[in-house]
């Protein structure tokens, strides 16, 4: 059975004392409880208040020194990432690689230079 309400201001009301019930109650539509687990590689079970960031296969650390020893250069360090994905190379094994590739890097400018 459907209801239609003619005044706008009372299915304003009723859409604030919906709200206003969801708002104080246990019963939240946005309360999550429980554990919540993931399996897999890049499937993060996140629960959080705020703006999360979820980055997979390199450290931060390892991409700042990447960064800095291109000099920032983006289209470069999305070349090297996209190189590492579609070498398959091992997560826990990338932060080394970049490692290889930066003294391997090093290595040549001080050649050239």
């Amino acid at each position: 059975m459907r209801y239609k309400i003619k005044s706008p201001v009372l299915a304003i009301t009723v859409l604030i004392i919906i709200f206003s019930h969801f708002i104080h109650s246990d019963q939240s539509f946005a309360k999550i409880s429980g554990t919540q687990t993931t399996t897999g590689n890049q499937s993060p079970a996140i629960i959080a208040g705020g703006n999360v960031a979820v980055s997979y296969g390199v450290s931060q650390e390892a991409f700042n020194a990447l960064a800095e020893t291109v000099k920032g250069n983006q289209k470069t360090i999305d070349r090297l990432l996209k190189n590492l994905d579609e070498k398959d190379i091992d997560i826990k094994k990338r932060d080394e690689e970049i490692q290889k590739w930066i003294g391997k890097y090093k290595e040549l400018e001080s050649q050239f230079a």
